[in-house]
């Protein structure tokens, strides 16, 4: 019945992703597993894995706003936070504190990976869609609670609402540019993707139980932290552009 609620009750009805929203959000720590055969295999409890960062997602000095929008960074691509990018990030969740900052609409959110995951490899990123961000965003709601909270007054019919604070935001645009850059299995349409990947985050949770892999580092993913490790460093870069465009997306103003 809880995740039942993510979405309306007209969507619920109409949309033939309805079973899917219950698996993909028991499952989600499963959803953002690279593809490699691992190499070693240890128990990880998702929850406690993201517990340090939503602690700190309850920041509300210019301090310890900085300090977790570059975890949020660290987190999601590899390479130095542009400090044009933090100022940006910060004043937004600032103003979002304050009140003066307007929530991120999930919308927005799968705009903004859009916009910037075209603008950095359109060969390789196929798109997203603010489903799969909101299907996303159900499977991490458990393990941050406050990071993934809502913008805006929850709604009866629904377990969060569909918008959430900048630093919330920012995180899941991300985490998806990642995935879907660096991921083969996010590579594709993402309907068809979100039906594969419940399907087989089924099979792997009958199997096996919650996991976490250490794997060799697949050649997608080595290219992702190149590509971010080198554009990063530099303020001029199309890489740095492409990431202030991501926040010109979500409504973050410069």
């Amino acid at each position: 019945m809880l995740f039942q609620s993510a979405l309306s009750k007209q969507h619920v009805r109409s949309s033939p992703l309805l079973r899917l929203v219950i698996v993909f959000a028991a499952l989600g720590s499963f959803v953002l597993a690279p593809l490699a055969r691992p190499q070693a295999i240890a128990p990880i409890n998702p929850r406690s894995f993201h517990k340090s960062l939503d602690l700190q997602a309850k920041a509300n000095t210019p301090a310890s706003i900085r300090s977790l929008l570059v975890e949020i960074h660290s987190r999601t691509l590899s390479g130095p936070v542009p400090q044009s990018v933090l100022d940006r990030m910060a004043r937004a969740q600032a103003g979002f504190m304050n009140r003066t900052q307007a929530p991120v609409t999930e919308a927005d959110v799968a705009n903004a990976v859009n916009v910037m995951g075209k603008a950095l490899d359109p060969v390789t990123f196929t798109g997203t869609n603010a489903l799969q961000v909101r299907l996303l965003r159900i499977s991490m709601l458990p393990s941050l609670p406050t990071l993934m909270a809502g913008g805006s007054p929850r709604p009866r019919d629904q377990i969060v609402a569909y918008d959430l604070s900048p630093a919330g935001a920012i995180y899941l645009g991300l985490l998806l540019i990642h995935q879907k850059l660096a991921n083969p299995a996010w590579f594709g349409d993402p309907d068809v993707q979100n039906k594969q990947w419940v399907s087989a985050a089924r099979s792997s949770a009958a199997a096996h139980g919650p996991r976490a892999y250490l794997r060799e580092e697949p050649p997608e993913q080595t290219n992702f932290r190149m590509m971010f490790q080198k554009g990063l460093a530099s303020e001029g870069s199309s890489t740095t552009k492409a990431y202030h465009q991501f926040l010109d997306a979500l409504g973050i103003g410069k």
